[in-house]
């Protein structure tokens, strides 16, 4: 059984996506292995509104009892400035986050900051 258990804190009550997470395991009589959350984003959506810190993810991982979590950028503007937040997340927790880099495949050189961001942490 997999679950994906993603809070996305800051937005109105009724738009927090919250499913299941470490109380399935309780409910489940703890029978279920690691739980792996496959897509989280840390930082700031500028049209959603949506913020969130590393620190607060790490809480919420912790709170549902979430081993690994991967880290996705956001598709915006500002894409060098997120690949570099989750570069620093992922450094400062290696045996929690996995990153990717997020890049614009019309830019010219999309390439190059791909190769950059993975250099710098070996981030996906």
């Amino acid at each position: 059984m997999h679950i994906n258990a993603v809070r996305f804190i800051g937005l109105p009550k009724e738009k927090e996506n919250i499913v299941l997470g470490g109380a399935a395991s309780k409910l489940l009589g703890g029978r279920m292995g690691m739980i792996i959350d496959i897509h989280t984003r840390i930082g700031r959506h500028p049209i959603h509104g949506f913020k969130q810190e590393p620190e607060t993810l790490l809480k919420i991982m912790e709170e549902n009892d979430i081993a690994k979590s991967f880290l996705l950028p956001f598709p915006i503007m500002k894409i060098k400035e997120n690949n570099d937040l989750i570069v620093k997340a992922v450094k400062e927790n290696p045996d929690r986050l996995v990153g990717f880099a997020g890049i614009d495949p019309s830019d010219d050189d999309a390439q190059d900051e791909l190769d950059r961001a993975r250099a710098r942490s070996g981030i996906k």
